[in-house]
């Protein structure tokens, strides 16, 4: 075992919790974060002693920020620089495309730049709070046993010694050499690149971007971003003839700088070479055991969506597990989380390696053909506004699942409205006049929400304890300036979001804990909603001839 942890004189000890967690960064963070909101018993283990405070991953989209909104931080609890747009720029043709990044989506910036130790510090810090979390640092994972009820961890802690942990469920948020992955015997599949790149992070440069460029071509490609706290980083691939010792040298990397200012006033932060790889499991679970972030999936760095994908993993699994803990859903439903997460995070990883063709083109030949291609569809108008307002990443939404299908969309106008697809954020204002963020008046329940109508008003007492045992809430949203609404679950549309831009007066939606639509239609049918979702949640996964019936049912 690594890290000589000394054992001697130290008693064996036992810890029974609900969720082990292994792996501390961003991500087992992030799942600790949001089990704490859910009340769950969770012990987290991970192998530092604190957080590594060196840049790594720098940027999050809206979704990322969402999710983070979601464990419980606010938009200033740590730095983000935003970023107006991201250049491609060829060696042949100058820019050739050129993304929008500017603006707000589902009520954050599009794309922000950040430094990860401050995102780990805030998540911890909220992690702190909660007495249901424990933390063991300078822990080891040893083993794990998975007898079909729970499963045994064995663990060396530095301070402890060798232990056990006992848990209904565990989460490895160990990273790309995960042991947790290891130890399931469960393989990456994809590739691994063969090219070295070098990555240096620096502070102090006279000016600051306000966009991201890609350099691209066959001849040193690579990007420089902005970054919060005045930084800015660049990536160089190496070439085969390119020495590794070499290239990490102070003389070089200051050479490689030069182009953006002195580099002898540059504070250079880091500098390392790396591979990256475009490698996903074949299954995210195996028993009682999860996958989560780089320990399922590894993405290519040209998307920047590495660690947003883990935030995505924690929000779509942390609900799930809560609720079947608490005995409000049937363990099966877990199953809907390999079933959800890993087809869209193979589709951002193909994503990403395209994007790659573009930047490091095989040939000088292959980088002509294909910028002059690019650059050449770009002057058909709707191509590049197709191009330019960075449609190319994909919504984030489920084919199947844990919801509803549905072959017509109830008057739904817009994407996030439809069962399987992300429910829209927007700003909203309560019944006393307080501004908030539409994910907060949601809150860590399974929602309904009634657009325009009072759900309350529709149903039996019975229907609203019956809801209410499900982890239900209720939310009424009505038009801007609608007054007379009294009650704390009823709110304004401050932007025109919901009425009418996602949905006609009077529809009813039901919103998981992670904001995924689980199915929606006329207010007129809200009990049988709830009926449906609490089958989804308690026999569904289990019984296909019943997901048939519903399918037809809302068909």
């Amino acid at each position: 075992m690594s890290g000589g942890v000394d054992t001697n004189n130290k008693q064996e000890f036992l810890i029974e919790t609900d969720v082990l967690i292994v792996g501390y960064g961003p991500i087992g963070a992030a799942v600790a974060a949001l089990l704490g909101k859910y009340g769950i018993a969770t012990t987290v283990i991970d192998r530092a002693k604190g957080i590594l405070n060196m840049p790594r991953a720098v940027g999050m989209d809206n979704e990322g920020l969402r999710i983070v909104q979601m464990a419980g931080l606010s938009d200033t609890a740590f730095e983000t620089f935003c970023v107006n747009k991201t250049r491609m720029i060829s060696q042949h043709f100058g820019e050739f495309a050129q993304f929008n990044m500017s603006g707000v989506v589902n009520g954050h910036a599009r794309q922000v730049m950040y430094f990860q130790p401050e995102l780990e510090k805030a998540l911890r810090a909220q992690v702190k709070g909660y007495e249901n979390i424990s933390v063991l640092h300078e822990t080891e994972l040893l083993s794990l046993n998975d007898n079909g009820q729970s499963v045994r961890a064995n663990i060396c802690s530095k301070q402890r010694g060798q232990g056990q942990i006992q848990a209904k469920y565990v989460v490895g948020a160990d990273g790309a050499s995960s042991t947790v992955r290891k130890i399931l015997g469960i393989e990456f599949e994809g590739k691994s690149y063969a090219e070295n790149w070098l990555i240096v992070d620096a502070k102090n440069l006279p000016e600051m971007n306000d966009h991201i460029d890609f350099y691209c071509g066959s001849n040193r490609p690579g990007p420089h971003l902005p970054g919060a706290g005045d930084r800015q980083r660049w990536e160089f691939m190496l070439t085969a003839d390119d020495c590794v010792d070499e290239m990490e040298k102070p003389e070089r990397i200051k050479e490689l700088l030069s182009p953006w200012g002195d580099p002898a006033l540059m504070e250079i932060e880091r500098q390392a070479v790396y591979q990256f790889h475009a490698r996903s499991c074949q299954q995210f679970s195996k028993g009682r055991v999860f996958l989560v972030g780089d320990a399922a999936h590894i993405t290519p760095p040209f998307l920047g969506q590495g660690l947003v994908a883990g935030l995505r993993d924690a929000a779509n699994l942390s609900w799930k597990l809560a609720w079947v803990l608490k005995g409000i859903a049937a363990p099966c439903i877990l199953d809907s989380y390999d079933e959800e997460r890993r087809p869209h995070a193979i589709h951002m990883i193909k994503l990403a390696k395209f994007l790659g063709f573009f930047i490091r083109p095989a040939s000088e030949l292959q980088a002509k053909l294909a910028h002059g291609a690019v650059r050449a569809i770009r002057l058909i108008p709707p191509v590049k506004a197709y191009v330019d307002g960075a449609k190319l990443k994909p919504e984030h939404h489920f084919s199947s699942g844990l919801f509803v299908k549905s072959k017509k969309r109830f008057g739904m106008h817009r994407v996030g409205a439809k069962p399987g697809e992300l429910f829209p954020q927007a700003l909203v204002r309560n019944s006393i006049g307080k501004t908030l963020m539409s994910d907060d008046a949601l809150g860590e329940h399974l929602s309904i929400v009634g657009l325009g109508v009072d759900p309350h008003e529709h149903l039996s007492i019975q229907d609203i304890e019956r809801w209410q045992s499900m982890g239900g809430n209720f939310l009424k949203i009505s038009q801007r300036s609608q007054h007379g609404d009294t009650e704390s679950y009823m709110f304004e549309d401050l932007t025109g979001d919901f009425i009418p831009d996602a949905a006609h007066f009077g529809k009813v939606l039901v919103v998981r804990p992670d904001r995924a639509v689980v199915t929606s239609g006329d207010v007129k049918d809200i009990s049988g909603m709830i009926e449906t979702t609490q089958q989804l949640l308690m026999d569904g996964c289990n019984n296909k001839s019943m997901f048939r019936k519903i399918y037809e049912k809302v068909a």
